[in-house]
């Protein structure tokens, strides 16, 4: 779900029970889009998560990616490689 925010618009994965969202700001999410757009064959996942902090210029955290991975998986846009 997006959600739109005072500082920017989100990624939100809400869980049971009211608590808060698994929060993934816009840019985060864009920038770990252009590190996977560079994967031409299978990679570690470590290697596409730092270049997605070098394009994102921070270190993002293990929650947001975890957040990240959920949802593209659920989409089918990515899959586990063996």
């Amino acid at each position: 779900m997006c959600e739109h925010r005072a500082d920017g618009r989100y990624l939100a994965e809400h869980r049971e029970g009211g608590k808060q969202p698994f929060l993934v700001h816009e840019d985060v999410y864009k920038a770990f889009i252009n590190a996977m757009a560079k994967v031409e064959q299978p990679e570690s996942f470590d290697d596409v998560l730092a270049r997605a902090a070098k394009i994102y210029k921070h270190e993002i955290p293990i929650y947001q990616v975890r957040t990240l991975t959920r949802f593209w998986l659920s989409l089918g846009a990515i899959r586990h490689v063996d």
